[in-house]
């Protein structure tokens, strides 16, 4: 066989007990389906790794398979210190690592894909919340930070206000007064607020799953531009839908709808760990969340009460939408591929 970089034949070489192909010339190292766990560790199994090409699909490589000859996927790997290029054969599902990546993958592999084993099982089983199985970021998402620490601080001064209901009455969005010409800014204010802990907790969960990788992606600018949109659009569903109500909405579900909507354009193929009783699967995004849209809509066409059903769907709606129109073009490719 010859190296797919620099056509310099490539010579088995015996690493760890299991016989690899090494480029001499150009360093780079070619493994068969199956032999990469055994050099690298269980992390780089394929069948963890599909997860990755699944979050990020791959585009056409310049190399060819130096097994089969068969042209190559190239796979962008997000890591903290930049991002590495993987490519796979599409048939074979060999792997061409060049020099130093394989030293550069290794956090990733020895720390395997997020949710695995049985501290992820435990949390969920308990919880009946979301996981990611694999969609790292690249950048710290400082305005996700800001927004848990705002939403957490916000709550806490709730619980030291004497009387919080009364006090706070004049940041809820209040149907009736809002389209009676007063208290617009509760539009914005009411996506501060919570009604106790579990309803706060439940936010800054869903915005933190749902929200490093939107700003990561976006960029802080459209990520605020995005979030703010969807809170408005929350808020005016939920008064086209309650143009009579007395009674005050208050939380950040429909900001966190829109981040939901966003990150279902830009990451249509990730994959969760989704917890059915006590069994854990793994699911497509656009199944989880097209099983939540249509929970919303049942919801809301029953009469439920208690939660802004229309404030998540116009929140979704907005938040996709505008993630339509601000993603940046290689996420429109990568969609396309």
């Amino acid at each position: 066989m010859h190296c797919p970089r620099c056509t310099f034949p490539i010579e088995p070489v015996l690493t760890h007990g299991v016989e690899i192909d090494h480029c001499r010339r150009c360093q780079g190292t070619f493994f068969d389906a199956g032999e990469a766990p055994g050099v690298l560790g269980e992390g780089a199994r394929f069948d963890s790794w599909r997860e990755l090409w699944l979050a990020h699909a791959g585009k056409p490589s310049m190399l060819h398979c130096p097994k089969d000859a068969t042209r190559m996927l190239e796979h962008t790997v997000p890591m903290a210190d930049g991002s590495v290029l993987v490519d796979v054969c599409p048939h074979c599902h060999g792997m061409w690592l060049d020099c130093d990546e394989g030293k550069r993958l290794h956090p990733l592999v020895e720390g395997g894909m997020r949710g695995h084993g049985i501290g992820g099982y435990l949390f969920q089983f308990l919880t009946q919340l979301p996981l990611e199985v694999w969609n790292p970021v690249r950048r710290r998402p400082h305005l996700v930070y800001g927004l848990l620490i705002v939403l957490a601080a916000s709550f806490a001064l709730e619980l030291l206000e004497a009387a919080p209901l009364k006090a706070y009455r004049l940041w809820m969005l209040v149907p009736v007064e809002v389209l009676g010409g007063h208290h617009a800014w509760t539009l914005l204010t009411y996506g501060f607020l919570h009604a106790g802990w579990l309803h706060l907790l439940g936010n800054l969960y869903f915005l933190w799953i749902f929200g490093d990788n939107v700003e990561d992606h976006l960029g802080k600018r459209h990520f605020a531009i995005l979030y703010a949109a969807a809170l408005v659009a929350g808020g005016l569903a939920h008064l086209i839908a309650n143009p009579q109500s007395h009674s005050p909405m208050l939380g950040a579900s429909g900001a966190i709808a829109g981040l939901m909507g966003a990150y279902l354009v830009l990451f249509p193929r990730v994959q969760l760990w989704v917890m059915l009783l006590v069994w854990r699967v793994r699911m497509r995004v656009l199944w989880y969340l097209g099983a939540w849209l249509a929970l919303q809509v049942v919801m809301q066409s029953t009469g439920a009460h208690g939660t802004a059903w229309m404030a998540h769907l116009g929140g979704f709606a907005v938040g996709a939408f505008t993630a339509l129109l601000l993603r940046p073009r290689p996420a429109l490719q990568r969609l396309q591929a």
